[in-house]
């Protein structure tokens, strides 16, 4: 008997090592493809791209600016790991990205090794397979800012915490103090402060809030080690500063983000709640089910109820924040996979609504390809490459072969067509459609076209595209008014000004010659490159 038991155990043991290496394997292939193959662009990326650049340049581990200028966007912990993957592969998009790759196969992981630990080992395959193919993670986890950093530490810390409090290992708690601790030298006070209302709403709702408890989870000594490694950078960039990037920061870029809406970034009430479903398709459209049977679970499993509670307290903050985009809702996204996979693995019986939910997933697979086609064949920048659109049909059999699966009540194999869909429909965009799109940003064709080298003299009129900080490899200086472009035209025989469309009517009178004008991609401006 014995003997059968230890096999038993070894090909558990197997079976899931197995597993979590096919975890590593399909999310280096999702989050890493072509990370490489296509430059530094989207505004958020080259800003905090080049920002890394800038500090590697100077030799400075404090204050972060962008084009010289101070920038008080976001904490530092992003621009450290370029810097990293700077000194090794120089500066290009790969080494900005590459540890946003990284941040991503770290967080599968998190979630598959908890998840299997405290729930059991088939939840965690399939919400780290959830995961994996999640759009909305694919895209968040190429890009080179600092939600990738925060998204896993958060996922860290949260499931550290749960697994402290379920285990009584206190060194995991601390752990948890650790990571909320560099999710917010990430990207501010957004992760403690969502961490701490959803420890604290757990804690009520179980009856368990007390000093006794406040105690147990070492809340005194994790706030020693939180400010331990948060406060030495942060009163040094203060004292660097005269206060002035404390100031930025915490009032411009988190109160005012949060209280009235920014750059454009706003929406109708209900919007956060559709990014999260959009976040989680193909089966976003079973996450309130899910949901809903976690809050029911909440006295029987306490782990279950607590993860969905981190993915809830998320949601509702950004449904009543008046700044808001997609990817705000990311760090909900690892919860909400467990609480799908948990979902799918208790599912035994399929229902007339699970069908109707098939149903609509099938709708917005067939729907999805045609608005990316009108919507591309709508800007005359790229209207030639609307034909890309149709790779989104990529997802349709997978939808088609599941709605078979589950009609048949094979609930594992329709999860496994409809994600597996997803996900090769998720790759082939950054292998096809992304080169295709990018190639047509006018930063890189004015670089090539002016053949801008390193010692021709640029300077920016007002303002230009962001993304010419990276691509230049340099800064620039910014120009105010005619009279100092015309003074500085006159000290750089040669030198190109950059601008833009809405710009450049002011510099008329100087009757300077236009060199490149290229619309900016998915925005109503134009990029304009001009000389004497």
């Amino acid at each position: 008997m014995r003997s059968w038991v230890k096999f038993a155990l070894r090909f558990t043991n197997f079976r899931a090592m197995k597993r979590f290496g096919w975890v590593i394997l399909l999310s280096i292939v999702s989050y890493s493809a072509n990370f490489w193959g296509y430059p530094i662009y989207i505004l958020d990326e080259a800003r905090n791209a080049a920002c890394a650049m800038e500090m590697a340049a100077r030799h400075d581990w404090v204050v972060p600016t962008f084009n010289n200028e101070l920038r008080t966007d976001k904490p530092p912990l992003h621009y450290f790991f370029m810097r990293a993957a700077y000194a090794v592969f120089e500066v290009n998009p790969f080494s900005a990205r590459l540890f946003s790759i990284l941040m991503g196969v770290l967080t599968v992981c998190v979630v598959y090794f908890f998840t299997t630990r405290l729930v059991n080992e088939k939840t965690g395959w399939l919400a780290s397979l959830i995961l994996i193919a999640s759009l909305q993670m694919m895209f968040q986890f190429h890009l080179a800012v600092p939600d990738p950093y925060l998204i896993f530490f958060f996922t860290l810390g949260m499931f550290s915490f749960v697994y402290a409090w379920r285990t009584h290992r206190k060194i995991f708690f601390y752990l948890t103090y650790a990571s909320l601790a560099l999710a917010f030298m990430a990207k501010g006070p957004l992760a403690p402060g969502l961490a701490g209302l959803t420890v604290l709403l757990f804690l009520i709702l179980r009856k368990e809030f007390s000093f006794h408890t406040l105690n147990r989870i070492q809340v005194w000594g994790g706030a020693v080690l939180f400010l331990a490694l948060v406060l030495p950078w942060w009163v040094a960039v203060t004292l660097e500063t005269q206060g002035e990037w404390t100031r930025g920061f915490f009032f411009e870029h988190n109160l005012q983000r949060f209280s009235s809406s920014m750059e454009g970034h706003t929406g109708f009430p209900g919007l956060a709640i559709a990014y999260f479903l959009a976040a989680l398709l193909p089966l976003g459209f079973f996450a309130p089910g899910a949901l809903v049977k976690a809050w029911r679970a909440r006295h029987d499993q306490p782990v279950i109820f607590f993860v969905a509670l981190s993915a809830l307290v998320v949601v509702v903050f950004f449904s009543v924040s008046r700044t808001i985009l997609p990817g705000y809702l990311s760090p909900a996204v690892p919860f909400a996979a467990v609480i799908l996979a948990w979902h799918f693995e208790q599912l035994r019986q399929v229902r007339a609504v699970h069908h109707v939910l098939v149903g609509l997933l099938a709708l917005v697979s067939l729907a999805l390809p045609v608005v990316g086609f009108v919507a591309l064949r709508q800007d005359p920048l790229v209207s030639s490459e609307a034909a890309l659109a149709w790779w989104i049909l990529l997802a349709v059999p997978g939808v088609g072969v599941g709605w078979y699966y589950l009609a048949n009540r094979k609930v594992f194999q329709f999860v496994y067509a409809t994600l597996l869909s997803f996900a090769v429909m998720g790759v082939m965009l950054f292998y096809l459609v992304m080169p295709r799109l990018m190639q047509h940003n006018p930063v890189a064709l004015s670089v090539a076209e002016l053949s801008i080298g390193a010692q021709t003299p640029v300077a920016c009129f007002v303002r230009t595209n962001a993304a010419y900080v990276f691509n230049l490899r340099r800064t620039y200086p910014y120009l105010g008014s005619p009279e100092q472009v015309q003074e500085w035209l006159t000290a750089n025989p040669g030198g190109l000004i950059l601008t833009r469309d809405d710009e450049a009517p002011a510099l008329q009178r100087l009757n300077l010659k236009t060199r490149f004008t290229g619309r900016d991609l998915f925005e109503n401006h134009t990029t304009v490159v001009l000389s004497n």
